[in-house]
């Protein structure tokens, strides 16, 4: 990629599944296999589990978001975090282009908290909420593929690691960012001013 600057070409047939200590490590790059890693989303999606975490600075994708309004129509529960700030730009496209994927996510986000950040700019802080991970009780995928389809046409990676004690850290990391900062408006804007001040 760096030799011949030539990104559409990279991570074709780069995808696959490894074994680190016992634990089963699924892995795909894009864009030559982005449908491969956004399919390690919806593989965990759709998998056993009843309860699902995420934490995400965007939840975009059609195929993701399809399999996550499956996921709760078969009585799952869902819980996590995503970048209220960074979504609002999208969900205006695609109120903009009347994209279907809009309803999906419409449906999606009620079940998450929306982390206010202030919105990117040279001398702005960067206090955005960057993280790209789904979680299951004994599943974590993630990497720096976002949740969305642009990720899958970008140079990413994404990992699904089958380790039921990982798991359970990653639900506690995304618990303790759903407490921090599922607060009112009014103390959401003092905490933000407070933050800004420091």
């Amino acid at each position: 990629m760096w030799t011949n600057k030539n990104i559409i070409r990279t991570g074709i047939n780069d995808y696959g599944c490894i074994k680190i200590s016992s634990d089963d490590v699924e892995f795909a790059f894009s864009p030559g296999e982005g449908s491969a890693a956004s399919s390690l989303f919806v593989d965990a999606i759709q998998g056993e589990a009843r309860k699902i975490w995420i934490s995400s600075m965007v939840i975009s994708s059609g195929t993701i978001l399809g399999s996550l309004h499956d996921f709760l129509e078969r009585g799952g529960v869902i819980e996590g975090i995503y970048d209220e700030t960074q979504m609002r730009h999208i969900e205006h496209t695609l109120e903009e282009t009347n994209s279907p994927v809009l309803e999906l996510w419409n449906h999606i986000k009620v079940n998450l908290v929306g982390k206010k950040s202030t919105p990117i700019s040279v001398s702005s802080p960067h206090d955005f909420m960057h993280n790209k991970v789904l979680v299951t009780d004994n599943t974590v995928v993630t990497g720096s593929f976002n949740l969305s389809h642009n990720a899958e046409l970008n140079a990413e990676n994404a990992l699904s690691i089958h380790d039921e004690g990982l798991a359970k850290k990653y639900q506690v990391y995304i618990e303790n960012l759903i407490k921090k900062y599922n607060i009112p408006e009014p103390e959401r804007r003092e905490h933000l001013t407070a933050h800004l001040h420091n």
